[in-house]
């Protein structure tokens, strides 16, 4: 595992994270995660057992457990993911047989508006 070095005075956390290229995790945490170029985890954010695609924006107090999202998805501030499978279901989200869920690159903007999982 590469080191990433954080932007911001407080630390990021990477843990056994895979990481290619330009990675920016500000003082956010990536545990058992691919991380794509151009990923950038936000402030207070956590993502585990997941894969994120080039260009994915996770914002801040996010929590992203077990998925895989595609290409320059942005991630709104304070969206859970991967903690409530018939929540996920529910705002159209793709859950696997194996409770993966799966965010294609799209116009998330409606999934998201208002539905963060609080």
């Amino acid at each position: 595992m590469r080191s990433i070095p954080a932007t911001s005075r407080a630390e990021a956390r990477p843990t056994t994270a895979w990481s290619v290229r330009v990675v920016l995790l500000a003082a956010g945490t990536s545990g058992a995660s691919i991380l794509s170029p151009n990923v950038r985890v936000n402030s207070y954010a956590v993502v585990e057992d997941s894969i994120l695609f080039d260009g994915v924006d996770v914002g801040r107090h996010c929590r992203i457990r077990r998925a895989i999202i595609d290409k320059n998805v942005k991630i709104p501030q304070g969206t859970i993911i991967g903690h409530d499978q018939e929540h996920d279901r529910r705002r159209g989200f793709h859950v696997t047989d194996q409770g993966v869920v799966v965010l294609p690159k799209a116009d998330l903007a409606d999934l998201f508006d208002g539905h963060n999982g609080s």
